[in-house]
């Protein structure tokens, strides 16, 4: 699951989906559903922001292909908040 600020422009988001699904696939991971929740009230205050654009991304993947997927979420500007759960 990631959140995504919500003023950024309507294409952007797209971009960014892609490019997150794109970091899974790049070696070998597969992305198997990818819901957009659509923008909903922060739970608190995060980077100045009250609200913010939910996804939820189920995907497989390798270990190191989870790390390069969540160096990318450190390092964008438009990510709030991130959190990776493996499903047993």
């Amino acid at each position: 699951m990631y959140v995504l600020r919500p003023d950024i422009a309507e294409g952007d988001y797209a971009n960014a989906i892609s490019k997150f699904e794109k970091t899974v696939t790049e070696n070998g991971g597969e992305v198997l559903n990818t819901d957009e929740w659509d923008v909903r009230n922060l739970a608190y205050e995060t980077k100045h922001h009250t609200k913010g654009f939910y996804l939820v991304m189920e995907f497989k993947s390798t270990p190191d292909q989870l790390k390069r997927l969540q160096e990318r979420f450190k390092l964008d500007e438009h990510v709030l908040r991130y959190q990776v759960v493996k499903k047993s």
